[in-house]
């Protein structure tokens, strides 16, 4: 079957045409004065153009007759003979065609490509980022119901039916979010157009490309300019550079910026790095290469003033960055120190109790060494009641000790937390996060307390237990050699 076309189906009309497209509705006038018979079956032949998400509303007037209707979804056979009754003998004749179109997933059709540019050219500049604001989303397809020419952006295809692709998705929240953080500009809110949407790959080539470039310029300026304001026809910004320039354009009659100037340095400002600081320079050389307020066009080449500012502005920051650099270095290796004096703290209590207590026993051993000259009932229940509460009071000790690492462990987290904290007005947090390794020391500093922790830990019990036992031990032993004794005196005596 042939592929029949919009222009075909106009072609079973007579008589002068009014074409209208816009972005959901495309709209035929005729008016004649000769009508050729409209055969049914040709007439669903050439239906065929209808894009199958799209609908057709079919008007037509003869004379002073009432208005008979054909519509696509609903098929009407009575339509063609009333038609052919009317038409037998007539003066004027008036038609009107009328296609809905139905945005699906994001595709639109074009049934009449330069009606519709003409029609986006006859809107504002306001309404015409409206209109395209309105019906896209993530991106926008208009697909050509006759074979042309394809174009793309990022985000707005013109294609052919045959094209089934979709763009790819472009994190445009954060670019919004970027823009309202440093710029006002009164569409923020309720657009969500960037300049890409409006950035061909390769040129179109036509009056849509001229249209798309004006669009362009005037959300690369929003995404740029301090204050801006869009109302209608009509740009007014105020910018705060080197100069504070504040005025009011004519889009139509007075933007141009044929280098597309505003959109690289836009591009440059939102791609990486320091925000603030690259859109500050920005703003102070365009401020500088504006000859004109009221055109806002760039003499030179701005663009590339910027870059070589950007390269001195870094040359003279790199001393600073150095200085913070090797500043963080230094307050890392202080946290080393840290954490090895945190733990050379709770060594030093396992010695004292250690010390305390072999001190101690040795008295214990040398007194009864003294008095008896020998080793037998060292620990009375006198003396083992004592030993336990020492070793008890040593005990207490440890867990003070420990508590007070786990304090110190905690705050040594806390305050590298807060460095990290404190620089990120300086640096980046990436860089940051290059210059801290990853916090690979930091871990390895939290992975030799908590190890040296839990050795010191099992030592200093280990030890307290061993005293324990031995004290009690060598109490009841000197008990049981006690009775034995008495039992054998008791027994000698007897016998």
């Amino acid at each position: 079957m042939k592929g029949y076309t919009a222009q075909d189906f106009l072609l079973l009309f007579e008589g002068n045409l009014t074409i209208t497209e816009w972005f959901r509705e495309a709209e035929i006038n005729i008016q004649a004065t000769t009508f050729r018979s409209l055969s049914e079956q040709v007439f669903l032949e050439n239906l065929t153009f209808l894009s199958s998400r799209d609908k057709l509303q079919l008007t037509i007037q003869v004379d002073h007759h009432d208005p008979i209707e054909y519509y696509s979804q609903s098929h009407d056979n009575t339509f063609f003979s009333t038609l052919a009754d009317q038409t037998d003998r007539f003066e004027k004749i008036s038609c009107t065609v009328k296609i809905i179109k139905t945005q699906v997933q994001g595709r639109l059709s074009l049934y009449f490509y330069q009606d519709f540019v003409d029609y986006l050219e006859q809107l504002e500049v306001e309404a015409q980022l409206h209109q395209f604001n309105a019906v896209s989303k993530d991106y926008l397809i208009f697909e050509f119901q006759t074979y042309a020419k394809e174009f793309k952006s990022q985000s707005i295809w013109f294609v052919n039916r045959q094209d089934t692709g979709t763009p790819a998705a472009i994190d445009r929240q954060e670019i919004l979010d970027k823009g309202i953080s440093c710029c006002s500009y009164n569409h923020f809110t309720d657009f969500k157009l960037i300049p890409e949407d409006f950035l061909f790959s390769a040129p179109a080539e036509n009056a849509l490309d001229k249209l798309f470039s004006k669009l362009r310029c005037v959300c690369a300026m929003s995404f740029l300019i301090d204050i801006s304001e869009l109302k209608k026809n009509k740009f007014s910004y105020r910018l705060n550079g080197y100069k504070s320039i504040q005025s009011e354009i004519e889009i139509d009659k007075q933007l141009s910026d044929p280098l597309d100037q505003y959109f690289k340095v836009y591009t440059w400002v939102y791609n990486a790095g320091n925000l603030n600081d690259k859109l500050g320079l920005a703003r102070n050389i365009i401020s500088l290469h504006m000859d004109d307020p009221t055109s806002m066009t760039l003499k030179g080449d701005a663009f590339q003033s910027i870059q070589s500012s950007y390269k001195v502005y870094e040359k003279q920051n790199i001393k600073q960055y150095i200085e913070i650099r090797n500043k963080v270095t230094d307050q890392l290796l202080s946290f080393h120190d840290r954490a090895n004096k945190i733990i050379e703290t709770f060594a030093a209590g396992f010695q004292k109790s250690a010390l305390a207590l072999i001190t101690f026993y040795m008295s214990v051993f040398l007194l009864k060494f003294l008095n008896k000259d020998d080793y037998v009932g060292i620990f009375t229940w006198e003396a083992s009641i004592l030993s336990t509460i020492f070793i008890s009071c040593s005990i207490l000790y440890f867990f003070v000790s420990r508590w007070e690492v786990n304090a110190q462990r905690k705050r040594f987290v806390d305050n590298y937390e807060d460095l990290k904290a404190r620089y990120e007005d300086l640096l980046d947090k990436q860089d940051i996060a290059r210059i801290l390794n990853g916090d690979r020391e930091f871990n390895t500093d939290l992975r030799f307390m908590d190890e040296k922790k839990a050795k010191y830990s099992w030592m200093w019990i280990g030890f307290l237990v061993i005293f324990f036992l031995s004290t009690w031990l060598l109490y009841f032993f000197a008990k049981a050699n006690a009775v034995l004794s008495a039992f054998l005196i008791l027994q000698f005596v007897f016998r």
